[in-house]
């Protein structure tokens, strides 16, 4: 965890009282007096304080996400300017002094080193798409999110047999208008084995507000926890998501047409700019008549897996929900994961 605070404050007057409430919150400070120290030490900083001068000098937005602009009695805070510099807030000093100093405390959500983006989807229907989007976001962790993005969906929660937790559902979000506060969004979701889960609600009449534009803005608000989408299948369709992944999991059953769709489907997505590393899961169901080989060779992908038939498992979905990851899931859960970090 980041334990330091960088204090980048040219005004004389100002100076003594913003080191006096980095000093309050008990963390190592450092002292930036020149914009060379403000721009090495901010990165690995967990807050920057910084004032007109420093922000005027600096010119640009840090790369920090708690950044926070100080402005000396009687103000008033030089938005504008701040804005510029990547600030989230201001304050008058030493006014608001009690309001920096309890959001200094608050500490910034932990960042998992897994913590990507990865989107979710199947070359053709019915080939296990949601149940490994499933495993993969219980392999990534505590603290992992799993997004349902089809509106047509029947429930990631049903699946993992959480359909009685309460919590959110999309149902009960408006996230047309963008992103909103991480924290608030992750504790309003249900939990099931470990992960946040975000998906429809169910019932005769509803209806569920999942837009491309609303799973973009759920993807954007949870960033810096690992999470996992469940996608539809056309994807062309769900741009707004796409371009907010950092990988892209592709599952296609060894078969002659899954192949050829999943071509088809890749090679439109790299024409409209998909920048998403991608890999292939391969899914044996039934009789199957390609292997792993022939997948990548006549798809022209990455595979990262392969899922066996898992004897027993959809029934036991059926039953009691996914309350335990079958073996064969678990490793290709992880198999992926390895693939995605390595890119």
């Amino acid at each position: 965890m980041k334990s330091s605070i960088v204090v980048a404050v040219a005004d004389p007057a100002l100076h003594p009282e913003v080191m006096h409430i980095a000093a309050a919150t008990g963390r190592s400070i450092v002292d930036a007096t020149a914009v060379a120290t403000l721009r090495s030490a901010a990165p690995r900083a967990d807050a920057v304080l910084l004032d007109r001068e420093m922000a005027s000098e600096l010119g640009m937005a840090l790369e920090q996400p708690r950044v926070f602009f100080v402005a000396g009695d009687p103000g008033p805070v030089d938005w504008q300017l701040a804005l510029r510099c990547g600030a989230t807030d201001g304050f008058v000093v030493p006014a608001q002094a009690p309001d920096l100093l309890r959001v200094l405390g608050q500490r910034p959500r932990e960042q998992h080193s897994s913590a990507l983006a990865i989107g979710v989807v199947g070359a053709v229907g019915g080939c296990g798409t949601s149940v490994f989007a499933s495993a993969l976001a219980q392999e990534l962790g505590a603290g992992a999110v799993l997004i349902d993005a089809d509106p047509f969906s029947g429930g990631l929660d049903l699946l993992l047999g959480a359909e009685e937790c309460l919590g959110a559902r999309w149902n009960d979000l408006s996230l047309e208008h963008g992103p909103v506060d991480g924290d608030d969004l992750l504790q309003a979701l249900p939990e099931a084995q470990g992960v946040r889960v975000l998906t429809v609600a169910r019932g005769r009449g509803t209806v569920a507000s999942v837009s491309a534009s609303a799973v973009a803005a759920a993807v954007e608000s949870v960033r810096g926890q690992p999470t996992v989408v469940d996608l539809p299948r056309h994807l062309l369709e769900a741009q707004d998501v796409v371009q907010k992944l950092g990988a892209l999991v592709v599952l296609v059953p060894a078969e002659l047409r899954a192949v050829a769709a999943v071509v088809a489907e890749l090679t439109a997505l790299r024409a409209a700019g998909c920048g998403a590393s991608i890999v292939c899961v391969v899914r044996h169901r039934g009789w199957s008549g390609l292997d792993e080989a022939e997948v990548a060779t006549l798809g022209g992908v990455e595979v990262a897996a392969a899922i066996p038939t898992v004897a027993g498992l959809a029934k036991s979905i059926e039953l009691r929900g996914m309350v335990r990851v079958p073996r064969s899931l678990r490793q290709a859960a992880r198999l992926v994961r390895e693939a995605v970090s390595s890119q």
